[in-house]
């Protein structure tokens, strides 16, 4: 896998270092890069021959999974929420993973183990072997496969640098859990001192924990271990009204960031957590810290956070 580039942003009141998750070189990149191709190695071990997604119009992991499936003829199917309210969002990667010729099937976020169920049995009855990425019809029981992907970043690309540097702390977008959960656990393994900070992008902190430490146990139950996550933090003070959702300031600190240093971030995911660390980090006072971001990519809901920047509308 493409070893990302780590750049310096600035050095006060912190030293402040980014990984350019962003820059993996296929499909936009990002975090889910790389988790995409740990489920579709998975799906070839369990003799499945389809996936099966679950994710919203914003979804990166559905956009990157459409692409691969595409680029080595697996049928892909993807179970596309609303917003909860019967509304449903334009996204440049819903857009590409159309493009990537997905089968997308629109649900009701109320009913989503219902139309899960009849996805499942829809591909069955052509013949197909599908791969739910998220296990049961209920989203549960395939936590461990996708942490595998950042326990081996933190190993492979991070313990070095951050052993180097001493990195006092690494931040990062908190989704799922299953990106946190592998850095997290990685980090513990290899008697890592940093502190690892997930700032929620929508779920409260009880949930997002939840989501978390299940990654996390079904991964470590693998090793017969217990799941000691002391060194991982949530903070969920910049949840912005929910998922997708944002504030002015946030508007205002992706253009500054934008402007100054070149880089693309979106408000969903990693522009809500890098709003989320720098107000963090004046709360608490930090200062001569050494502090790691995870930049874990995104670029299309930047385009889309562009156009409604604009005033132009996607659909």
């Amino acid at each position: 896998m493409f070893r990302t580039p780590i750049q310096l942003l600035s050095e006060k009141p912190n030293r402040i270092f980014i990984k350019r998750e962003d820059l993996l070189p296929s499909c936009f990149g990002g975090n889910k890069y790389r988790i995409a191709k740990t489920f579709i190695k998975d799906m070839f071990v369990q003799n499945k021959d389809c996936i099966i997604a679950y994710g919203n119009p914003r979804s990166n992991l559905c956009r990157v999974l459409s692409m691969l499936c595409y680029s080595r003829n697996i049928p892909c199917f993807i179970i596309s929420p609303d917003e909860g309210d019967g509304n449903r969002v334009c996204s440049y990667n819903n857009v590409l993973s159309e493009i990537a010729q997905a089968n997308i099937i629109q649900c009701d976020k109320r009913n989503v183990s219902n139309c899960v169920e009849r996805v499942i049995c829809n591909c069955e009855r052509k013949g197909l072997h599908p791969y739910y990425i998220y296990g049961d019809i209920y989203g549960k029981g395939n936590e461990r496969v996708p942490v595998e992907s950042y326990f081996n970043v933190y190993k492979n690309e991070l313990a070095d640098f951050i052993l180097k540097e001493s990195i006092n702390y690494i931040f990062l977008p908190l989704g799922t859990g299953m990106t946190m959960a592998g850095l997290t656990i990685a980090s513990k393994m290899l008697n890592g001192k940093e502190q690892i900070v997930g700032i929620s992008i929508g779920r409260n902190r009880e949930k997002a924990n939840n989501s978390f430490r299940l990654y996390c146990e079904s991964y470590l139950d693998s090793f017969n271990m217990s799941a000691d996550v002391s060194n991982a933090v949530i903070v969920d003070d910049y949840l912005m009204g929910g998922y997708g959702k944002y504030s002015h300031d946030l508007e205002t600190m992706i253009t500054s960031v934008y402007c100054k240093y070149g880089l693309a971030m979106d408000p969903t995911y990693v522009g809500k957590a890098f709003y989320g660390m720098t107000d963090w980090i004046e709360k608490n006072q930090i200062r001569d810290s050494n502090i790691l971001f995870i930049h874990t990519g995104g670029l299309p809901i930047w385009f889309d956070f562009i156009n409604t920047l604009r005033g132009n509308e996607l659909c």
